[in-house]
């Protein structure tokens, strides 16, 4: 069966914070902390969107796009939800079509306990100081992602890896946790878009 309410520890939550945007990725903890990335987007005009629609190789159905969409790194206090920090780690014009039930701010980030990666797909690879709040390094890993981003980074040791699977190009990359430069990058099998 299905739970219906939360058991044991959890029958009632501690607190519950409404954060801007949207988002599908997990929070992290570090520390004291709760991190989550989000996506703040404005609309488009109909007719704009429309045309952008029409533009789409992959059909028009469940598709949709926005004029711009802040991406955001959240930062939550642990023992009260209290938002403490939104840093705004870019502004993206014009951002590509997305899957109705996707978001801009889909993949989870990853820390070493001291950076965080947020990973937006071809929108945009941040590393943030955990202190500071600010950007140590940008990326851009630039794939069409046909439905948006998913992939999620992993951080070992001083290396970031990402899955980008995109309907033009596949490929594994490792990426240096100090400054975001290239190690290795490895061919994945290509993926079927015809369905």
């Amino acid at each position: 069966p299905i739970p219906l309410t939360w058991g044991g520890i959890f029958d009632k939550p501690r607190w519950k914070t409404a954060l801007p945007g949207r988002g599908w990725s997990s929070p992290i903890v570090l520390g004291e902390s709760v991190w989550v990335t989000a996506a703040v987007p404005s609309a488009l005009s109909s007719q704009t969107l429309e045309k952008k629609l029409a533009e789409n190789p992959y059909g028009t159905q469940n598709f949709q796009s926005h004029a711009t969409v802040d991406l955001m790194l959240l930062q939550v206090e642990l023992s009260s939800g209290k938002l403490q920090r939104k840093l705004l780690l870019a502004s993206i014009s014009n951002p590509p079509l997305i899957h109705r039930l996707n978001s801009y701010a889909s993949p989870t980030p990853a820390s070493d306990g001291s950076t965080i990666v947020c990973h937006f797909g071809s929108m945009g690879t941040f590393a943030v100081d955990t202190n500071s709040g600010h950007i140590r390094w940008q990326k851009r890993l630039a794939v069409d992602e046909l439905t948006g981003p998913a992939s999620s980074p992993i951080v070992w040791q001083d290396r970031c890896f990402i899955a980008c699977d995109g309907a033009d190009e596949q490929y594994l990359v490792a990426l240096s946790l100090l400054d975001g430069s290239e190690i290795w990058r490895t061919n994945r099998p290509a993926i079927d878009v015809s369905d």
